[in-house]
């Protein structure tokens, strides 16, 4: 029989329920591609699409009840004083060394452990004195208010779902110090950041409406965003900010509000805010780029463009700021006089509010900086002291992204399996394309052991593909996975200058073997950003110009449009 500890109450709304029990506890089992490598041989004579279903949904299968990690031979406070504070360092460390060297220790199994130890560790701390729930919470709208503490940020135990939770923190801190590249000033920092976002996380789709309950599409965490390197414009939000935060810069997102809806309970998002200086810098993930300031749009030497980001209040004052983004058949669907007033929504998903992340946060050496934690209420000051700000709340897209995990359930976990299929797929004995995105984005490109090494190594022979006799779904597998193999060795290559290698794997490798593959969309845009790098100048225009249709038109349109100008001012 379970614990009757675990039954709490249901939060129910409208359509949907969710048990706090299955929130806290039922966490899914981590899905490793090391825990099942979809290999050729072993699959020439017959695997079927309904068994790589059944093994897959037994992977993921929730692991549900309420025990607690099983403690090492040797538990914290089993020994004297002295030994036992040593014993608590080591048990720490431990944990913490496994989490940051995630690429060494790639295993699910691990990973687990050091949760398991950190669980061990927490258990013999003391509760921080001065600490409590985020009164902010109370802004999220009902019933998602709720859902914070009835996941018991207040307890001090780490269930199996911090594994997920830490490696996505790790990744985050990974990309964001390496992505910033050597700028100095935070918004110099931010404006590489962004630039890395819209690069590495192709646009797809339509954001869900901030507020709706029933989204039409499943809602992405920020570690799937990282790892496919696609999603929507408020996927690419949710990252930016996540980026920001794990290097010091405050970010959040501003909506927009209805002047008819007193209650303000109608939002319409809309740009990312970076604060700096107590004014609000504006950058447009669906644009993929900052909305320029007055003269913020200039030219290298090489002709590739600089945009500088406008604030909130420049904006305000000027609607030719907005206008200046309006472009052929798309016109900028925003004006001045919509933002005299604007709502901050601040990014504190569950684990970032939870007490025993910031007793981890406090423990860790100068060295080992991860950002774990956020202070909304503290934020919340200084945003609402910048001009045009009306109020500020907590972003419900992170709750209620947890509680459309709960209610799709198998649904979810298909989705997220057929995602993960090109990650598991191998031609040797390991995942190589798993292997080279975990180097690629801890930012280790060349070497023996690097991302580089590793996607080649999942980028099969043509003929293996061809004669071999592989199922079919298996040869589609591996197919992808080549493909984007080779369109993230563009992305290294762009990264580090090698612009003529970063053509060929975009325009010959990616665009010419899939002109209508999965990575079109972002190889276009990318390729025209090399050849703006490299000055080629009508070369970089063609290509966004050759990306009519794709959700980030309007955004290459106007980099097409500035580039022209600055072509035909030369």
């Amino acid at each position: 029989m379970k614990d009757e500890g675990c039954r709490r109450q249901a939060v129910v709304s409208g359509q949907w329920a969710v048990d706090s029990k299955t929130l806290q506890e039922a966490d899914p089992f981590i899905l490793h591609p090391s825990s099942f490598i979809l290999h050729p041989s072993s699959f020439i004579l017959h695997p079927s699409s309904l068994f790589l279903a059944v093994v897959l949904t037994a992977v993921l299968a929730p692991q549900s009840g309420c025990r607690r990690p099983s403690p090492s031979p040797n538990p914290v406070g089993s020994e004297g004083p002295e030994a036992e504070h040593m014993r608590r360092s080591e048990v720490f460390n431990y944990a913490v060394g496994t989490l940051f060297n995630y690429v060494e220790y790639d295993s699910a199994e691990v990973l687990q452990q050091a949760v398991g130890r950190l669980d061990q560790w927490v258990q013999a701390q003391e509760p921080l004195a001065d600490w409590k729930l985020d009164p902010l919470v109370a802004t999220l709208p009902n019933p998602l208010s709720e859902l914070p503490a009835m996941l018991k940020p207040e307890q001090l135990e780490f269930p199996r779902s911090d594994a997920l939770a830490f490696r996505e923190t790790v990744w985050l801190r990974d990309v964001s110090t390496w992505a910033r590249g050597d700028a100095v000033d935070e918004l110099d920092q931010a404006r590489e950041l962004f630039d890395w976002t819209a690069r590495n996380v192709q646009l797809d789709g339509v954001p869900a409406a901030e507020g709706t309950q029933a989204p039409s599409r499943v809602l992405q965490k920020p570690w799937e965003t990282l790892l496919f390197g696609r999603g929507t414009a408020t996927d690419r939000a949710w990252l930016f900010i996540l980026l920001a935060r794990q290097q010091g810069i405050d970010a959040a997102l501003l909506a927009l509000v209805d002047p008819d809806d007193t209650a303000r309970a109608r939002l319409r998002p809309w740009v990312v805010a970076v604060l700096s200086q107590g004014e609000l810098y504006l950058f447009d993930p669906t644009l993929g780029m900052p909305i320029p300031a007055p003269g913020g749009v200039t030219r290298g030497p090489a002709g590739a463009l600089d945009l500088r980001p406008a604030t909130l209040a420049q904006v305000a004052q000027s609607d030719a700021l907005l206008r200046q983004l309006d472009v052929e058949e798309y016109r900028y669907p925003v004006e001045s006089s919509q933002v005299q007033s604007v709502v901050v929504l601040l990014e504190a998903s569950p684990t970032y509010l939870a007490q025993r992340m910031k007793l981890v946060e406090n423990q860790l050496a100068s060295g080992e900086r991860l950002v774990l934690t956020t202070d909304p209420s503290g934020q919340a000051k200084q945003f609402q002291a910048c001009r045009h700000v009306v109020d500020v709340r907590l972003w419900a897209l992170p709750y209620q992204t947890l509680v459309q995990e709960r209610q799709l359930g198998p649904n979810r976990q298909q989705w997220q399996q057929a995602q993960l299929l090109p990650f598991m797929a191998a031609t040797g004995s390991f995942p190589a394309l798993w292997k080279g995105r975990q180097y690629h984005l801890k930012g280790i490109f060349t070497g023996e052991q690097s991302a580089a090494s590793y996607y080649q190594t999942a980028r099969p022979p043509e003929r293996l593909l061809n004669t071999a006799p592989l199922d079919p779904g298996l040869k589609q597998t591996l197919a992808r996975a080549k493909l984007d193999a080779s369109y993230w060795l563009g992305l290294i290559a762009a990264q580090q200058g090698n612009h003529e290698a970063a053509v060929d794997w975009l325009a010959t490798r990616t665009l010419e073997a899939a002109p209508d593959g999965p990575w079109t969309w972002g190889a276009r845009y990318n390729l025209g950003r090399v050849y703006e790098a490299l000055g080629q100048i009508a070369k970089a225009i063609e290509s966004y110009r050759a990306d009519s249709g794709s959700p980030a038109s309007h955004g290459n349109l106007l980099r097409a449009r500035w580039l022209q100008q600055g072509k035909d001012e030369g």
